[in-house]
């Protein structure tokens, strides 16, 4: 019982240092970067939405038809992606209204580049 006790203050005490680093390392970041990581994380909502989901399958639906298990891509594919490509773009934009995009577009770059590699501070503390 008392290993199990002092398990546990152990694990709770790695959590409590995990979510103080997550912390401090969000309070480093720009505004910018947040902003990218907000955006993110919202995309990322989005594409695991029902509504996304919903449009996705039914293009997958309607030309699974047309392919084929091959090793080599056909040309009429490419049209096909490239629709799918057109379909994704309207429905993020229709879904993600909330999304400045030109912002995460003008942040993405540094972000990418920047210190904003460690992990995400929302999901640091389940290390």
């Amino acid at each position: 019982m008392d290993a199990a006790i002092a398990s546990a203050q152990r694990d709770a005490e790695a959590a409590a240092q995990a979510a103080a680093k997550a912390t401090k390392q969000y309070i480093e970041w720009t505004e910018g970067e947040k902003a990218v990581i907000r955006a993110l994380k919202r995309v990322g909502e989005i594409i695991a939405s029902r509504d996304f989901l919903d449009v996705s399958e039914a293009f997958i639906e309607a030309h699974k038809m047309e392919f084929e298990f091959v090793d080599e891509n056909r040309l009429e594919w490419t049209a096909i992606h490239e629709k799918y490509i057109v379909l994704v773009d309207e429905t993020l934009t229709r879904l993600a209204k909330d999304v400045d995009m030109d912002e995460l577009m003008a942040n993405l770059p540094s972000f990418m580049a920047g210190g904003a590699q460690e992990q995400d501070p929302a999901t640091a503390i389940h290390e």
